[in-house]
């Protein structure tokens, strides 16, 4: 931790760290090898025309919840970091 850093700083960084992991969650995980790429059925066959194209969003409730969610989430992390 930098010393002389304030709330608004730390707040800031952490929330942009948070909504960027969820934006390459949402992107490169559920949208790429969930639903344009054969990775997990080339290693469970059991999974075969279960993923696709069609699957993309069905965890939208949780991607909002964790959106809204991140921001007292960082509140919280921030204030614990300039207690140091």
């Amino acid at each position: 931790m930098k010393h002389g850093f304030g709330f608004g700083q730390f707040f800031v960084r952490f929330l942009v760290m948070l909504y960027l992991m969820e934006i390459y969650d949402i992107g490169f995980l559920d949208w790429v090898l969930l639903t344009h790429s054969n990775f997990f059925p080339h290693f469970c066959p059991e999974l075969k025309g279960i993923t696709g194209p069609l699957q993309f969003g069905y965890n939208r409730k949780e991607h909002v919840l964790h959106f809204i969610l991140y921001i007292p989430t960082s509140a919280v992390i921030a204030w614990v970091c300039t207690l140091f």
